[in-house]
């Protein structure tokens, strides 16, 4: 029986490290739009950066905000 998550020929389709830390990176940038508070805008900003250096370093074309 396929899982919901198996991909073409029943083989399980994983997220790339790139795709990951691009797609985090991105989360954290709206993370940081939406603080409150300026430390908590900091950290997201702060882990935006570092998801998309890891995703620069991985072959990825990252905007850092």
């Amino acid at each position: 029986m396929a899982s919901p998550n198996d991909g073409p020929g029943g083989k399980y389709d994983m997220e790339s490290n790139q795709r990951f830390y691009m797609r985090r990176a991105a989360e954290e940038r709206t993370a940081a739009i939406r603080a409150i508070t300026p430390q908590a805008r900091e950290w997201h900003h702060k882990l935006a950066q570092d998801f998309a250096r890891r995703a620069a370093e991985n072959g990825a074309v990252a905007m850092t905000a």
